[in-house]
């Protein structure tokens, strides 16, 4: 049975239109990705959108367009409503950047984005079968034609149930409690990795300066005194603070990772 934010993005979709005569319907399922807030902690998720929304709306060509705030404060209405109704609060988290392929986009970016009209929204509920999470953003590809001229937007709503938000915080309960135990039974000879953002640039490649906060580099615990541990990487060796080091992941030559891999940092490490 499907549940009441499930049966909403359905009527949506089966509706065809918003109050505004601009078209929704129901897409590919697309994929949302989650990073952990603790700067330490570079735990990522993927997940795969239950439903996801296409939304077309118009801009004028001067100016800032009514229409597509329009059409997404229907669309955080419906979520707000269906949160409560559950006796549940939605909480919103604005992205901190939005661009788009014009001056115009972007001016209307930041009207939505001034609004709380566009990120993610989550449904928080004692009950944990009425959670669910929903990203709205700007996705030109959800336009009706191949090549959107400057005045079509597209904006795409995806569904994170209530199952999979379950499943994704216990991989990072997971994974937190595996740092913990590396940072409690540090010692000599334990193979490791730390985030490039905490070692000396000089350490890097042009990858791992452009990417330091998403990539993990291996390294070896050579010794160890609290709060530091002496570590190994490539022929350097230096302290760093025992809260950096992170359990060992899978290694990979640095030579072979591509920007695709900063997707996992907390999966694997690179190997010099």
């Amino acid at each position: 049975m499907a549940s009441a934010i499930e049966a909403q993005f359905m009527a949506w979709g089966k509706n065809g239109t918003l109050a505004s005569g601009d078209t929704v319907t129901i897409a590919s399922r697309d994929t949302v990705g989650f990073e952990s807030e603790d700067l330490g902690n570079p735990f990522t998720d993927v997940m795969t959108s239950i439903f996801t929304l296409k939304i077309v709306t118009r801009l004028p060509f001067m100016g800032v367009g009514e229409r597509p705030a329009q059409d997404l404060r229907e669309l955080v209405s419906g979520l707000q409503s269906v949160c409560e109704q559950t006796g549940g609060t939605l909480e919103r988290k604005i992205p901190p950047e939005l661009k788009g392929s014009s001056p115009q986009v972007n001016q209307n970016l930041a009207v939505l984005k001034k609004a709380s009209l566009i990120g993610r929204f989550t449904c928080q509920s004692a009950q944990e079968a009425n959670r669910f999470m929903v990203e709205i953003d700007y996705a030109p590809a959800a336009s009706s034609t191949l090549i959107p001229p400057g005045w079509e937007w597209g904006f795409a709503a995806r569904l994170i149930n209530a199952t999979q938000l379950q499943a994704k915080d216990r991989r990072a309960s997971e994974y937190a409690a595996q740092i913990q135990s590396v940072r409690s039974n540090v010692k000599p000879g334990m193979e490791t990795q730390v985030l490039a953002s905490d070692l000396p640039e000089e350490l890097g490649t042009p990858l791992t300066r452009v990417h330091r906060g998403k990539l993990s580099v291996c390294a070896i615990v050579v010794d160890v005194k609290p709060p530091l541990a002496q570590i190994q990487v490539k022929q350097a060796s230096l302290f760093v603070p025992i809260d950096k080091l992170l359990p060992k992941g899978e290694a990979k030559p640095i030579s072979k990772l591509n920007a695709f891999s900063t997707g996992f940092p907390h999966k694997w490490c690179g190997q010099y």
